[in-house]
């Protein structure tokens, strides 16, 4: 028999080997328990005790806070609890910083900020005559009107934003609406109860939204820094929806486009609302 062979069955039967372990009084040496154990049993006892810790620290580490303490564990950069968070932080700090805008733009208009005196000539896009053959597009515009005046009579419609106009109605073929420059930070009012039907950018318009009243009548604000409000949301007559700004590459300085729709048609603003 090989030497490897004799020191495996040595330490087999070293495994097996039964032991007594005695527990005395340590006054009257009196025997109080005993236990017969191998090394074998020792060994099992052990290794299961090891095997309860090891699943005691996992789950103390799984199902509990103090994972955030092992090093690198707490990368809160892919922690999607912290990136809810992080989102829920940023939507705070745009309405925050919108309502800071709308803030500064009431505050100019109640101490009657005055309009810098080159905006005007930086909105103002050259107005052009009405050719021959546009004729029949200014008189369908005009039936509109009239027939938009005969269904609007009565209804009061606030102005959505106080300011001067730098480019009317149909001043060019394609400009179906109003120009209007104010103070810088002005906020954009509802012009009636309604509700938003688009609010987004776009490269030409900038930022715009677009308002669904009752009677068939349609709002359309355009080329605005900020929107305060987004797609479905119901608004208020009166209530700002958006900043006076600069956006799209059909502006050339800060204004607003405002278009009022009736029917489908456009219909001339200056007719309805005192600006």
């Amino acid at each position: 028999m090989s030497e490897e062979l004799k020191k495996e069955q040595s330490f087999t039967d070293r495994l097996s080997e039964r032991y007594r372990l005695v527990v005395f009084d340590d006054e009257n040496l009196k025997e109080l328990r005993s236990f017969n154990l191998s090394l074998g049993n020792i060994y099992i006892i052990i290794c299961s005790l090891l095997l309860i810790l090891a699943l005691l620290i996992g789950s103390l580490i799984i199902f509990t806070p103090v994972k955030r303490l092992i090093p690198g564990y707490g990368n809160v950069e892919g922690n999607l609890e912290f990136l809810n968070l992080k989102s829920q932080i940023t939507e705070m700090e745009e309405i925050i910083e919108a309502q800071t805008v709308y803030i500064d733009g009431m505050k100019n208009m109640v101490t009657g900020g005055e309009l810098p005196g080159n905006v005007k000539n930086e909105v103002n896009m050259v107005g052009l005559e009405v050719k021959p053959e546009e004729t029949e597009l200014v008189n369908s515009a005009k039936a509109e009107n009239k027939k938009g005046s005969n269904t609007l009579k009565g209804l009061y419609l606030a102005a959505p934003l106080k300011g001067e106009i730098s480019s009317g109605f149909l001043d060019r073929k394609d400009h179906l609406g109003v120009d209007i420059v104010s103070i810088k930070n002005a906020p954009i009012l509802a012009i009636k109860d309604g509700i938003v039907l688009t609010a987004d950018w776009s490269l030409e318009t900038g930022h715009s939204i677009t308002v669904q009243h009752g009677n068939d009548l349609v709002s359309v604000y355009k080329h605005n820094s900020k929107l305060l409000k987004s797609a479905g949301q119901k608004v208020k007559q009166g209530e700002s929806i958006a900043i006076i700004g600069n956006t799209g590459e059909l502006s050339s300085g800060p204004h607003l486009h405002f278009e009022l729709w009736f029917d489908g048609q456009p219909l001339d603003p200056v007719d309805y609302i005192e600006f």
